[in-house]
């Protein structure tokens, strides 16, 4: 009996143990296949880093190109084409420095630890410091900060990039508001889950088909409006970057001739 009984209990155990193994050799094998992914998805990111990049830079160096030569032939006797030339040539030069500091914020986003003690963004602050920050550079705009937190409330990203996002935002507005519809309002709230934060603003709006490309790398939607405010296309796609890789979310509701509200939701530390 004893042996029996010996017999059954060392088959329990043996199990209980390979049920142990089996379960530890799973985890491992989701942990290997979420990083291969990641792997993956990391290096379709930069492939199609390099391929926008060398692609977007083509338009501005052919500017560059035709004014250089423009110079070399009449700029030197005629004061008008030099200054002319010259100042499309270093307007060129700035977009390319900006679409090239923007590139290399998003090559930035690819890996972040959200373990890290640093991931700590008192949300309300923050959106205080952009809008003193957004004041000194649009006085012409009226904007307003409505904190709907009870408590001082933190989400988990960093600082800078929680600021970098909502100033992607602003300048948008600022952007795409009409010289009669100055109007922005930066709403901060919370759910179980996240801290919430808006911007809305009275511009010319987005329509329903643009909604669907907003967050790709260089998409414009007015190409024709944006060449002439300027941009590189690349601040949504920031925006989406930090969304996913702080395990956020990102909503765009719009409407053609009346105005936009951009959501963006981190993750609460509770």
């Amino acid at each position: 009996i004893l042996v029996i009984f010996w017999g059954r209990y060392r088959l329990k155990f043996l199990k209980k143990i390979v049920a142990n193994q089996t379960k530890e050799i799973n985890r491992q094998m989701e942990e290997n296949k979420k990083l291969y992914e990641q792997n993956i998805r990391n290096e379709q990111f930069k492939n199609d880093y390099f391929v926008n990049l060398s692609h977007e830079l083509r338009t501005p160096l052919a500017v560059l190109d035709g004014h250089i030569n423009l110079l070399n032939r009449w700029g030197k006797n005629d004061p008008e084409v030099l200054d002319e030339s010259l100042q499309a040539s270093l307007d060129e030069v700035d977009r390319m420095k900006k679409m090239l500091e923007e590139m290399l914020a998003l090559a930035r986003l690819e890996n972040v630890d959200l373990s890290s003690e640093e991931l700590d963004c008192d949300v309300g602050k923050v959106c205080n410091r952009a809008l003193k920050n957004f004041q000194l550079l649009h006085d012409d705009f009226e904007i307003v900060l409505d904190n709907r937190l009870i408590y001082p409330t933190h989400a988990r990203i960093s600082e800078n990039h929680f600021e970098q996002g909502l100033r992607i935002l602003l300048d948008n507005a600022a952007k795409y508001s009409p010289d009669d519809r100055k109007e922005i309002v930066i709403t901060v709230s919370e759910d179980e889950q996240f801290v919430i934060t808006s911007v809305s603003d009275k511009g010319i709006g987005i329509s329903e088909e643009d909604i669907n490309h907003l967050f790709e790398r260089f998409f414009r939607a007015d190409k024709a409006r944006n060449r002439e405010i300027g941009g590189t296309g690349l601040g949504l796609s920031i925006l989406a970057r930090l969304a996913e890789n702080y395990q956020g979310e990102i909503e765009v509701n719009s409407e053609l001739g009346l105005g936009s509200t951009f959501t963006l939701k981190f993750p609460k530390i509770k």
